[in-house]
């Protein structure tokens, strides 16, 4: 897929090859990509429902207490956000993001 470009503007790229459509998306921007996710499967009444939140699960203190209290190394930090998936998935707007919201995370 590093071949081919992906849009990282609109969050998504759809790829034909032959018969074959494949679409790619940016998990977070799943929720605002709801009516091109429907267009793509040709399903008009498309709607995303959201089931599996962990919010909702008995483990949400846990894993919120677990977010707060996570701590990264500050090379695996820098790796994780300069590697060739994030540079080819993800604008250097959204990687900005991405790194702002996790710095205070690193040791």
């Amino acid at each position: 897929m590093y071949q081919l470009p992906f849009d990282t503007e609109k969050g998504y790229s759809i790829y034909r090859f032959g018969n074959l459509n494949i679409m790619i998306y940016q998990l977070e921007k799943m929720n605002l990509l709801e009516k091109e996710i429907g267009q793509f499967f040709q399903i008009k009444e498309f709607k995303l429902i959201k089931i599996n939140d962990s919010q909702d699960k008995w483990y949400s203190s846990l894993y919120e207490r677990t977010k707060r209290k996570l701590r990264l190394d500050g090379n695996y930090f820098e790796k994780c956000y300069s590697g060739k998936f994030m540079n080819h998935f993800y604008s250097s707007k959204d990687i900005a993001i991405f790194k702002e919201k996790w710095k205070k995370n690193v040791k």
